[in-house]
């Protein structure tokens, strides 16, 4: 039973492939005798299934020849895999893996994307045939991967992606992952929702009969037989064995007996699928047994067992050499790979000296440049930075001259101020009458002497009142001439005599200010006021 499963696989596959390949080589015709010559030879593969096999395979052998005298690799790589098709439809997988991977080789080689998808689909489909379902998967997951990433039209994409899952969903299929499989057969329609797939729906079917989910099998295969009947198709020998597996389920033994009748007549003139005789006239004979004609399903048993031994002991003989030829393939492709590893090591090595040699003389000279160019940047620094400092030293001793100056200048003033107080005290004594004249004269001097003060503080402190207005703008015009005192370090006496008021004013000045400012009671006025 395990062996009629795989061998419908192969059908199925075979077939959907058949369909995409024919497909595929409509659109890359060109004007070319050879390339004309390969779609006809490959068409007649396609379509016409009763031809004589051999004739189609020594005319493909003799293409195949053409064309690598040739050298249109491209077009032998196609050729091999339509031979490759018949081996394996045939049964004859030692011949198909030798071809695929002769195919294989020449698609690596020059890089023909399209073509190794084709052939790891086709190794996928042969693994799984020998239940290395892993390998089987590795291939066909490999041959979707790079279907998506390929440089080809969508439209191309989708085919080949499409069967690609479709060999993916009978992989898990036959290891009973229905619902995985499924998933596969739904991507499938996703991808050409516009398409009917008679062969996809013809797999659900088989999968939900598996399931015992009879009412949705039927209507499936019923719509996927209909096609294949009314196209005269090979198929309709899976598709009506099918049918029968799902009319036994039924217990409907007499529909049972006619779909296996009609893929067993089918068989005997098409001369396709003649795995599948072996099968139905097993299940022929079962049926003809339960409806008490023992000598009918006695000589149906032994027919079908006969042709069973013979085509699964072929089978067998034929592929005893499989994995051989994997192994060859592989001691093949290591050995190319070692001659071409030991051509690159010895282009890498040369490459690495001229490399390092260009590498130490480009770092030689950039070393000669940098350094050159340090010096040259560092000497600059050198003698901008001494410049700095003799400027900055000459601007502080200035300042500190200047605020000498302006400090003295202002001693000079309470000095000034002290001396007229006292003659305005005595003229007030003498002479009363001329007293108050002179102390508003008095009062406009102070006036013009503050403002010259100002002036000159300015001069020495030009940005003061600037960063004093920016960080505290509600201080006050009058409270701006406290903190220029303050910056003096002038004390409250010496303030209250230039500004000509009491030192309690001063006092209440000053505790404003440090209210205006937020300082704390531990914080200096004096200190702030003097880094402004």
């Amino acid at each position: 039973m395990n062996h009629i499963k795989r061998l419908h696989i192969i059908i199925i596959t075979f077939y959907l492939g058949s369909i995409f390949f024919h497909s595929y080589s409509k659109e890359n015709q060109t004007s070319t005798n050879a390339n004309s010559s390969l779609n006809s030879s490959t068409n007649m593969l396609n379509t016409n299934t009763e031809a004589n096999t051999e004739e189609k395979l020594y005319k493909l052998h003799q293409k195949l020849a053409h064309l690598r005298n040739t050298k249109d690799t491209a077009n032998a790589i196609q050729c091999l895999i339509a031979i490759t098709d018949i081996y394996r439809f045939r049964g004859n997988y030692n011949e198909s893996f030798d071809k695929l991977w002769d195919a294989l080789l020449m698609a690596e080689n020059t890089r023909d994307n399209i073509s190794q998808i084709h052939i790891h689909r086709n190794l996928g489909i042969l693994y799984n045939i020998f239940n290395k379902d892993s390998m089987a998967i590795k291939h066909l997951q490999w041959s979707i991967q790079n279907s998506k990433h390929s440089n080809i039209s969508k439209h191309k994409q989708h085919s080949q992606a499409i069967q690609s899952y479709f060999s993916l969903a009978t992989v898990y299929s036959n290891n009973h992952e229905y619902d995985l499989a499924l998933s596969y057969l739904d991507s499938c329609h996703l991808l050409n929702p516009t398409s009917f797939q008679p062969f996809v729906i013809a797999e659900m079917g088989s999968i939900y009969l598996r399931k015992g989910q009879l009412s949705i099998a039927e209507p499936l295969l019923n719509k996927a037989n209909k096609y294949f009947v009314d196209n005269d198709a090979n198929y309709q020998i899976v598709t009506c064995s099918f049918l029968g597996d799902l009319k036994q389920k039924q217990n409907k033994p007499d529909s049972a007996s006619f779909y296996y009748s009609q893929s067993y007549q089918t068989i005997k003139k098409k001369k396709a699928y003649l795995e599948y005789k072996p099968q139905v006239l097993k299940k022929l004979a079962a049926i003809h047994l339960t409806q008490n004609k023992p000598r009918l399903a006695y000589s149906l048993l032994q027919e079908g067992n006969m042709i069973s031994d013979s085509l699964f002991n072929a089978k067998s003989q034929q592929n005893s050499q499989l994995f051989e030829i994997k192994n060859k393939y592989k001691e093949a492709l290591i050995e190319k790979e070692k001659t071409i590893l030991q051509q690159n090591n010895e282009i890498k090595q040369k490459n690495k000296i001229q490399l390092i040699l260009s590498i130490s003389f480009v770092l030689l000279l950039l070393f000669g440049i940098t350094a050159t160019i340090l010096i040259k940047v560092k000497n600059r620094l050198k003698k901008l930075d001494l410049q700095q400092q003799l400027e900055k030293e000459k601007n502080n001793a200035v300042l500190e001259v200047k605020s000498k100056e302006l400090t003295t200048y202002a001693l000079q003033l309470i000095d000034k101020e002290q001396a007229l107080n006292e003659l305005l005290h005595i003229i007030k004594e003498t002479a009363p009458n001329k007293y108050p004249s002179l102390r508003n004269k008095f009062i406009k001097g102070n006036q013009n002497l503050w403002e010259e003060f100002n002036m000159r503080f300015i001069k020495v402190n030009d940005n003061f009142y600037k960063h004093l207005r920016e960080k505290h703008p509600d201080i006050t015009p009058t409270e701006q001439k406290h903190c220029a005192l303050i910056k003096l370090n002038f004390d409250s006496t010496e303030m209250a005599k230039i500004l000509n008021i009491s030192v309690q004013s001063v006092h209440t000045s000053r505790y404003r200010i440090r209210k205006k400012i937020g300082l704390t009671h531990e914080e200096s006025l004096s200190n702030y006021i003097g880094a402004l």
